[in-house]
């Protein structure tokens, strides 16, 4: 093989390195933050649901104190979270999921999740309802209410609850000042899916033909192989420097700014990235598996070797 084909060789193994890159990135955002199943599947193996549900009722409590006696914050808080509990906050959270999902694959022009509280309100008036019964009557007249009935009080207290009949989730991320950030990192998957989802398939097919044509099948198979090794290996090393050293930084900032269980959250941002990373030892394992299938195949002459110059 003379010094101009060995040259083009190598460029394309090092274009082959950095197009794994893109390749894993892509795959495996297909199999996991961009896969409805997958969310069904971490919320099942994580505490996720229980770590959400665990902040939204500390923010509930926080918000209904300061309207509210102590006492009745309790009854409204707890009758909130019995009500919206944690098996219907999963249920929402896939449902947003695969709205914005559906927008990133192009089969939605904008995310338009909508949560339907109004079933959950009326079972709400109910719960307060029930637990007000419970109190004797002396203690909800100190607080002003012993004028009326038990199923008008909780009623009232329904409504003064900011809880609106249908929520948008695009909104509420709207007021959390979240959303321009959050929908041009949207706008960037949807754009660029075809790239990150295809171009390395494209890419791949391409440059295995002109390396075949140079080496011939076993040394197309170990140049790819090599390639998909070195890219897996150095991908996978990426993403424990991630978890190990960057994950912990994002827990201590969140755990300073108040957030309640920091450690739930960085389970399950864990629990991703070492799924991202099985994924990649496999793709290295691949690239072992060919340069192996390449070395037997030219030592036992299965493959005919292209002649070089």
């Amino acid at each position: 093989m003379n010094k101009v084909k060995h040259s083009i060789l190598i460029v394309i193994f090092i274009v082959l390195v950095l197009n794994g890159f893109l390749f894993q990135t892509g795959f495996s955002a297909g199999r996991t933050v961009l896969n409805s199943a997958y969310y069904r599947t971490m919320i099942n193996e994580t505490e996720l649901a229980s770590f959400i549900h665990a902040v939204v009722q500390e923010h509930i409590f926080r918000e209904v104190s300061t309207e509210l006696p102590d006492n009745l914050a309790l009854i409204i808080t707890g009758s909130i979270t019995m009500v919206f509990d944690q098996e219907w906050l999963e249920e929402q959270v896939v449902l947003v999921t695969d709205d914005y999902i559906d927008y990133i694959k192009g089969r939605k022009d904008t995310p338009r999740a909508v949560l339907d509280l109004r079933q959950k309100k009326e079972e709400l008036r109910k719960g307060i309802e029930n637990a007000l019964d419970l109190i004797p009557g002396q203690v909800i007249s100190l607080v002003g209410f012993d004028s009326l009935d038990l199923e008008e009080l909780a009623a009232e207290l329904v409504a003064g609850l900011p809880l609106p009949d249908e929520v948008e989730v695009q909104q509420l991320l709207e007021q959390q000042n979240v959303s321009d950030e959050f929908l041009l990192l949207l706008q960037n998957l949807r754009q660029y899916r075809t790239f990150y989802t295809y171009l390395p398939f494209l890419l791949y097919f391409i440059f295995f033909y002109i390396v075949y044509r140079i080496a011939g099948l076993p040394g197309a198979l170990k140049w790819f192989g090599g390639a998909a090794l070195i890219s897996g290996v150095i991908f996978s090393i990426f993403l424990q420097g991630i978890r190990t050293y960057y994950l912990k930084l994002l827990v201590e900032e969140l755990a300073f700014s108040g957030l309640p269980e920091p450690e739930m959250l960085l389970a399950s941002l864990r629990y991703v990235i070492d799924d991202i990373a099985a994924i990649s030892l496999y793709f290295a394992l691949a690239g072992v598996s060919a340069m192996l299938l390449g070395g037997l195949g030219a030592w036992l002459g299965l493959f005919r070797r292209k002649k070089t110059a």
